[in-house]
């Protein structure tokens, strides 16, 4: 299935609580994004390029390509949480497939190459593959990213260089994996349905792990209060679906075509074979 049409909402009043879950992503709980939006992170790194000290774990929004790093845990609002896969290729990272971005994990996830999910495997079908198979290998590139967007509800952020910015308002998308996925899984895992997330108000706090001599932070959510829904959040809501579908179609555009390619060598396959016949 390649359709990417997505549902906008008019009035909060006018859809049931579980539709209106589902459609932020709040289901699928079994087993990219446009770059003009500004990127939430938690800071994993104790320096950057340049040797300038940075401070690791705290959480980081980057904003036209400037990072601002909160000094106190930000109070957010999580909108909505979409799925996605990609398979990164080091070599050439331009060249990394993706797919679409999907509420739930039992959706199709057509990718950019012509394929479903990047090539990813069942877990039964990988438990099922040689310790020594190259696909094997190749399946450990393949990652699932839970993809958040949300609003920072109060919170002042500044640079390394000490400029500061109130980031109030600020949307922003968090690309969820790795070390992260679990927390943010559990804790929409824990709304259910019943609970629409971006009624909550929640603290982002950060967590210090060891592992070895290595050091990294994981996120921690506390709610600290619940907002009625109003105009403002319809206007949030529309800004994101908008957003993933603009991106959602752009993917299956590159599916499209690279299926197109396919059938074509396909063809040509046939047409030799007719041929040497």
């Amino acid at each position: 299935m390649t359709d990417t049409n997505l549902t906008t909402v008019e009035d909060l009043n006018s859809i049931s609580t579980e539709n209106l879950a589902a459609m932020m992503g709040q289901v699928g709980l079994g087993k990219p994004v446009n770059a003009g939006i500004p990127r939430l992170a938690i800071e994993q790194m104790a320096e950057n390029d340049e040797g300038e000290r940075l401070p690791k774990g705290n959480i980081r929004l980057r904003v036209d390509g400037v990072d601002y790093y909160f000094d106190k845990d930000p109070l957010v609002r999580l909108y909505a949480r979409y799925f996605a896969y990609d398979a990164f290729n080091a070599e050439n990272p331009k060249e990394s497939p993706r797919t679409v971005m999907k509420p739930s994990l039992k959706d199709d996830f057509p990718d950019s190459k012509g394929g479903n999910k990047c090539g990813k495997l069942s877990a039964q079908e990988v438990d099922a593959l040689p310790k020594d198979s190259s696909l094997l290998a190749a399946q450990k590139a393949i990652k699932c990213t839970q993809i958040v967007y949300g609003y920072v509800h109060s919170g002042t952020a500044k640079t390394i260089e000490g400029q500061e910015q109130d980031m109030s308002g600020t949307p922003f998308v968090w690309s969820v994996r790795g070390s992260a996925f679990q927390p943010i899984w559990n804790y929409i895992g824990k709304l259910g349905q019943k609970t629409i997330m971006f009624s909550r108000v929640i603290e982002i706090k950060t967590k210090r792990n060891k592992m070895g001599s290595v050091t990294y932070f994981t996120p921690e959510l506390e709610d600290i209060e619940t907002l009625p829904l109003n105009d403002d959040d319809v206007g949030r809501i529309n800004t994101i679906m908008e957003d993933i579908k603009k991106y959602n179609d752009r993917i299956v555009s590159q599916h499209k075509e690279h299926l197109k390619d396919k059938l074509t060598s396909s063809e040509f396959d046939v047409s030799d074979s007719l041929e040497v016949a």
